[in-house]
């Protein structure tokens, strides 16, 4: 499995794997829908589902996207030019 650190999660997605956390946290809470049911929906572990929004998991690009879709979203990753640095 591919697991992303954290670093690389916020060199590719431009945000924080804290933010990442929140986000899954705060979408499973807001559809009143606990960790059980996630990894029901997922076929994540409620171990592992705990470990990512408590940050001490990273997941893997899969897991995020199966996260995403055990909470109704889409995953929306994009590519986009790196900002150049002025030369002097």
């Amino acid at each position: 499995m591919d697991y992303i650190t954290t670093i690389e999660m916020s060199k590719i997605w431009g945000i924080s794997s804290r933010r990442i956390f929140l986000l899954c946290s705060q979408g499973r809470v807001q559809q009143n829908m606990t960790q059980k049911d996630l990894s029901a929906k997922t076929g994540i572990t409620q171990a592992d589902i705990s470990r990512i929004e408590n940050g001490t998991r990273n997941p893997s690009l899969s897991m995020v996207k199966k996260l995403a879709q055990g909470l109704g979203m889409q995953l929306k990753l994009e590519f986009v030019p790196m900002p150049t640095k002025n030369k002097m």
